[in-house]
């Protein structure tokens, strides 16, 4: 819920079951953007590591080791740009866990940026080198890729609002 971007509503029964199971069976592909804290020392890579719930109020998930019952979560990570003590990335979970995104980002190092839950109140540099609280969580729902529902055409959804200011990143191209 604190998370920006795409929402994919349906507008019937049929449609809503329709994507229900797509989205099930991992025939959509999603991409998000984040701001994480620091810089990975990678330009990218695959996080495969299994969730579980590891406590209940508030929901809190966590990695654990194989074998441990976890789920399985992958998702591959890409850095966009580099700022002064953060970084943008592209993210494409495979899997759909609860929380997934923030749970193996701040498995990495790099918990992203304004997230109360995985990690200390976070910061992000301001202009002037001084730290600043980020106003929000810093994940978007960029990209959406699927097939129609009623045509099995296919369908490419994106949200720019959250990287309008980045001159010459197109991160979904």
């Amino acid at each position: 819920r604190d998370t920006s971007g795409l929402i994919l509503l349906a507008r019937d029964a049929t449609t809503h079951r329709a994507l229900g199971a797509a989205f099930a069976e991992r025939r959509v592909r999603k991409t998000y953007l984040a701001v994480v804290q620091g810089l990975p020392a990678d330009r990218g890579g695959v996080i495969n590591q299994p969730l579980a719930r590891i406590a209940t109020r508030p929901p809190r998930y966590g990695v654990v080791p194989l074998g441990q019952g976890g789920k399985p979560a992958l998702t591959r990570w890409r850095v966009l740009r580099r700022f002064e003590g953060s970084s943008l990335l592209l993210l494409q979970p495979r899997t759909g866990r609860s929380h997934q995104l923030r749970v193996h980002l701040a498995d990495l190092g790099h918990p992203v940026l304004g997230n109360p839950i995985y990690g200390e109140p976070l910061y992000e540099d301001s202009l002037y080198g001084d730290p600043v609280p980020a106003p929000r969580l810093q994940l978007h729902a960029a990209g959406l890729q699927l097939l129609h529902p009623a045509t099995g055409k296919p369908l490419h959804l994106r949200s720019r609002c959250f990287g309008d200011g980045l001159v010459g990143v197109d991160p979904l191209n």
